[in-house]
């Protein structure tokens, strides 16, 4: 029967090792699958009451449909831009910030001169 102290048997304080991991890991999975069973019920249902609101406003359902689905196309271009800004942005603050050395890469330093 080993004592291990403090920092436990692999070394690092506070960890208790793979099975924590693992388990933190599904329950994030199934979080994320909860938020979108319940983004998918509510946009369900926000686009009935959408259509039936329309329905009132336009004459036909069919009129109130092909709105109620443009403004839903249009809604999936907006949310489209912005997963690309959000991209672009993740990928800026992945790069090495320039250092002064690769600021000045192609002109000739004072020795040179």
């Amino acid at each position: 029967d080993k004592q291990h102290g403090l920092a436990g048997e692999n070394g690092r304080v506070g960890h208790r090792g793979r099975a924590d991991d693992k388990a933190r890991e599904v329950a994030r999975s199934r979080a994320g699958q909860a938020t979108q069973a319940v983004a998918f019920g509510l946009g369900g249902l926000a686009g009935t009451a959408a259509s039936d609101l329309a329905r009132l406003f336009i004459g036909t359902p069919s009129m109130a449909y092909a709105a109620v689905f443009a403004g839903e196309a249009a809604l999936f271009v907006v949310a489209a831009v912005m997963a690309v800004k959000v991209g672009r942005a993740a990928a800026s603050a992945r790069q090495p910030a320039p250092t002064p050395m690769s600021m000045n890469a192609g002109t000739p330093g004072m020795e040179a001169r």
